[in-house]
């Protein structure tokens, strides 16, 4: 289980964009998803009213506390269970996911004080606990098919794979391990880059195409590949407060003991190393 909040911020548009994720690995079987009523039937029985009225109510109440021009918006997304922008005039957008219809005073009391400081934890924690207690509600998104890329020009991610499974989990892990993908649009120069990254969601490891270059060392591929499984092995760990943390102090501790931790780190600690990383093409 896993979730994260962001706060980003658009410059360039000049928005505002806060954002409450959610996800989770195994979700439960999902019901009906609830449709908004946008057109109205006589035939039509009071559930759709009774819609109008609970959103018209949770609007009234989080307006009355956020002090500012809000427009509600109530989705049925599988990640983000609450964002808000701005818009014109400086009008709150604010989406939330439907579950929020029955929230409990306690509830949108601690939504409107979020909304207005991001990183109120009370808040946040309240509203954790709420959702964590409604999330047989959320749908499960739609599962995306990946192919995928094991064999590279200069690293084998299929033979490193089993190496390090073999000596270092005794072939416990079973997720898939793939190349990841290189961004598309216009090439900009590159000032960082994620080795690798395990989604729990998916149940994949990716690691970046750049590594696959003639001048990165097989034993810094094969650390990056035991990161990535060491991930997929301990989970992410959540504090009582819903709070994920990924690098747990036993997490740190195993990785420490890999046999080539410390030349991995000397490896990339070399300036010179990483320039060529962020200068490199795939293949190269």
């Amino acid at each position: 289980l896993w979730y994260g909040k962001a706060l980003r911020v658009n410059k360039a548009k000049r928005t505002e964009q806060l954002e409450f994720m959610w996800a989770e690995e195994t979700v439960a079987a999902p019901g009906p998803a609830p449709v908004s009523p946008l057109r109205r039937n006589e035939e039509v029985l009071d559930e759709a009213d009774d819609w109008d009225i609970r959103a018209q109510e949770l609007h009234a109440d989080v307006r009355a506390q956020f002090d500012a021009p809000l427009h509600l918006t109530l989705t049925d997304n599988s990640s983000s269970m609450m964002s808000l922008r701005y818009g014109k005039n400086g009008v709150a957008l604010l989406r939330l996911h439907h579950m929020f219809l029955d929230a409990p005073p306690k509830v949108r009391n601690a939504l409107a004080q979020w909304l207005k400081r991001p990183r109120a934890q009370k808040a946040g924690d309240v509203i954790d606990t709420f959702i964590k207690a409604r999330r047989h509600l959320i749908q499960e998104a739609p599962v995306r098919r990946v192919q995928l890329r094991t064999e590279g020009r200069h690293h084998d991610l299929t033979e490193l794979y089993k190496e390090v499974n073999r000596k270092f989990f005794d072939e416990k892990i079973g997720v898939p391990i793939t190349w990841g993908r290189m961004p598309g649009g216009r090439r900009k120069r590159r000032r960082s880059i994620h080795f690798g990254s395990y989604a729990p969601e998916e149940r994949l490891i990716r690691i970046h195409p750049l590594l696959d270059a003639e001048f990165v060392p097989r034993f810094f591929v094969r650390y990056i590949v035991f990161h990535e499984m060491l991930h997929a092995l301990l989970g992410i760990e959540e504090s009582p407060s819903g709070r994920r943390s990924i690098h747990t102090p036993e997490f740190n501790t195993i990785e420490r003991g890999f046999p080539d931790y410390k030349k991995a780190a000397a490896w990339i600690d070399n300036a010179k190393n990483m320039r060529r990383l962020l200068d490199a093409r795939p293949g190269d």
